[in-house]
């Protein structure tokens, strides 16, 4: 325990030890062993490290937006160069597969590109016409000030980059709280931010917080909503899903099959877009079924984060199993403490925990229906409105049961959850999937505030004044 490297926290650019600290655990099958320490925050680390951000936003969010634009820039360059001790560290922690990690890292670059460029007319701002007489109107784009953000482990570079560069880019400040199971990926990725030219930076309750950003499970987010709430914070959430993709009678099967098992079983399922519900036209639900489990076969299988993430899908699968649901293809059982055997169920019912309830491992469930309109209504059934898939020949028919379904985002013939890499592309959330939006010019008004300026010239304001008394 003794020669573990112990991660500090990071306030003012210097490094801080206090006294308490936890171990991460790495949990693969090959490596159940203590990995590596991290310390944990007092309330006054906390204070301090709030106090520090809203010092650091005074000048920060003065600063030129090329000077902004060329940190990025740079970060961004920087994570590219830095991929393979970016990958090491994401697999070590949170046991995902290289190529999972090398998408992360592109993705991260890719939106931090993004990000620089829209920064100039991200902040520009308008004259609008207005109707007294002698006067002009300013509408400005100001930052809102210091934001909290809580990034997760499953997508430890990309989610922890986006938090980061979108508030950056429009003058903002940021606290980051580090995910428990990733914390050596987030150190290092906020050590290429400083790298990179970011400066010195010279919680929810304290006054300073402007918002808070938290990706993660609906029962975290009420609770951190509730305590927003009472604060009067502004909150942007990314919660849970329950995504389903529909297959119209029209559509091409294999490539229907291939997109849901991609959507549902990479990274273990662990991602809120998941595909966890496929609903089936009946006309052709036998047909794709033998489809569907072939392709379910032929998928790599994967690991959990962590042995109690593999553990709390297998009791969810067992409970299931219990109450009735049918096994299509797999077994519900573990190969390996954090390997969950891949399955694709039928027969779920509301009254099992995992009907409306992010199983977030290798889960597939086949509902049938007899129309696009049945289609619609069980798509729309779920808690959730993340994301949904559908799959059709027919564009126009597909556009139109898309625009129905009640998600931030429809993928029409591709699997869910890979759109997101498009940083241009908003990712919308409704329902218990959380709210506000992400990536684009949409992220960056989260952290910006309107202010109104008018300027009245007494002359023309009371001679207008005197003609509208005619």
């Amino acid at each position: 325990m003794a020669s573990l490297k112990t991660l500090p926290l990071i306030i003012d650019n210097k490094a801080v030890l206090p006294a308490g600290s936890a171990v991460v655990t790495n949990a693969s099958s090959n490596l159940k062993t203590d990995y590596i320490k991290y310390v944990s925050a007092t309330p006054e680390d906390a204070v301090a490290a709030v106090e520090s951000a809203q010092t650091a936003f005074r000048s920060w969010s003065a600063s030129l937006p090329r000077t902004r634009r060329t940190i990025l820039q740079k970060t961004a360059t920087l994570i590219r160069e830095n991929e393979a001790e970016l990958i090491k560290l994401q697999v070590e922690e949170t046991n995902c597969p290289e190529a999972w990690a090398a998408f992360n890292i592109n993705i991260a670059a890719l939106h931090l590109e993004e990000m620089a460029g829209r920064i100039t007319t991200a902040l520009t701002g308008d004259i609008p016409v207005v109707q007294t007489p002698g006067q002009m109107g300013f509408v400005y784009k100001r930052p809102l000030g210091v934001v909290l953000t809580l990034p997760p482990c499953n997508a430890a570079v990309f989610l922890a980059t986006r938090a980061i560069d979108t508030p950056l880019a429009v003058g903002c400040t940021v606290v980051l709280k580090a995910s428990e199971q990733s914390p050596n990926t987030h150190h290092f990725l906020t050590e290429l931010f400083h790298r990179a030219g970011l400066p010195p930076e010279t919680l929810i309750s304290h006054r300073y917080i402007r918002k808070i950003e938290f990706i993660g499970s609906a029962s975290v987010g009420s609770r951190i909503g509730a305590l927003a709430g009472k604060y009067l914070k502004p909150t942007l959430m990314e919660l849970g899903g329950k995504a389903a993709a529909l297959v119209l009678e029209d559509a091409d099967l294999e490539l229907a099959a291939q997109g849901c098992v991609h959507g549902a079983y990479m990274h273990n399922g662990q991602t809120c877009f998941s595909t966890e519900r496929i609903i089936v036209n009946k006309a052709v639900v036998e047909k794709f079924i033998p489809i569907l489990c072939k392709a379910a076969s032929e998928f790599p299988v994967q690991e959990a984060i962590s042995l109690a993430g593999s553990n709390n899908t297998l009791r969810m699968l067992q409970e299931a199993v219990s109450k009735g649901a049918k096994v299509l293809y797999g077994e519900v059982k573990l190969l390996a403490p954090t390997k969950l055997q891949p399955v694709v169920l039928s027969g779920l019912t509301p009254d099992m925990e995992i009907y409306d309830n992010e199983s977030f491992g290798p889960v597939l469930a086949v509902y049938t229906v007899d129309n696009d309109a049945e289609a619609i209504e069980l798509a729309n059934s779920t808690k959730y409105g993340l994301s949904a898939g559908v799959y059709s020949r027919d564009i126009s028919r597909a556009m139109k049961v898309a625009s129905r379904i009640e998600v931030g985002q429809t993928h029409i013939n591709f699997p869910m959850g890979t759109g997101l890499d498009e940083a241009t592309l908003s990712i919308g959330l409704t329902k218990a999937s959380g709210w506000a939006k992400q990536n684009g010019g949409y992220g960056l008004d989260e952290f910006l505030e309107l202010r109104t300026i008018t300027v009245t010239d007494p002359v023309e304001f009371a001679a207008g004044m005197a003609r509208k008394a005619q």
